[in-house]
C-alpha cells in the first residue's frame, strides 16, 4: 500500500456513498472513504460496462487520502444500466465522462482543483474491447496533465502487467503529494 503505515494496514469500511443526478436521466453512483480532510483521489475505471473496482481505494494510505471511486453512466449501480436496451447510449461520451467528474468533483472534492489542473495517470488495456483505446485517447487529450499508459497485453480485466503499472502510477501519485 502507497503511503502505507500500521495505521494504515486495514482500509476503513466506505463511509459515504450516493446516486448524484447527473443529468439526461443519469444518476452516477459514488462512494468515498478514508480521511474526510485527506488529498483527494478519483479512481476511473475502465468503461463504459464493467463497474468500480471494489479494492482500488485499498492502494491507498486511509489516514493520508480521501479516496472516491464511482461507477460511469450505465456501469455498476449507476442508473440506467446500459444492460437495459431503452438505454439511450448516446448520451454516454468521453464529453458526457468529463462533465460527470466535473460534477462529482463539484460535489465531493470542493477542495480540489479543476479536473484540468489535476496531474493523473491513465492505464489502459490496448486488447480492451469493452472500452476502445480511442476513449482514453480522447480523455488523455482532454486532460493534458494526465499520462496516459498502454499495457499491450492487457484487456478490461487486466494482466499482471497492468497490475504492475497501477502500483507504480499509485506510487509516483504518493510521492508527488509528499506523503
Amino acid at each position: 500500500m502507497c503511503g502505507a503505515g500500521p495505521a494504515a494496514e486495514q482500509p476503513p469500511p466506505i463511509d459515504d456513498h450516493g446516486l448524484l443526478d447527473v443529468g439526461d436521466g443519469n444518476r452516477m453512483y459514488w462512494e468515498a472513504t478514508g480521511n474526510p480532510a485527506g488529498r483527494p483521489v478519483l479512481i476511473v475505471h475502465g468503461g463504459p460496462g464493467s463497474g468500480r473496482s471494489r479494492n482500488a481505494h485499498k492502494s491507498f494510505d486511509h489516514n493520508v487520502f480521501r479516496i472516491v471511486v464511482f461507477d460511469q453512466r450505465g456501469c455498476g449501480d449507476s442508473v440506467p444500466s446500459a444492460a437495459d436496451p431503452t438505454t439511450d447510449m448516446a448520451r454516454n461520451t468521453t464529453e458526457h465522462l468529463l462533465a460527470d467528474m466535473e460534477a462529482l468533483r463539484r460535489q465531493l472534492l470542493r477542495n480540489a482543483h479543476r479536473l484540468s489542473g489535476i496531474p493523473g495517470f491513465l492505464i489502459h488495456g490496448r486488447l480492451d474491447l469493452s472500452a476502445p483505446l480511442l476513449t482514453a485517447w480522447e480523455l488523455a487529450q482532454a486532460w493534458p496533465e494526465a499520462e496516459l499508459t498502454v499495457i499491450e497485453d492487457s484487456g478490461h480485466t487486466g494482466s499482471p502487467a497492468m497490475g504492475a503499472a497501477i502500483a507504480a502510477a499509485v506510487a509516483r501519485f504518493t510521492s508527488r503529494t509528499g506523503h
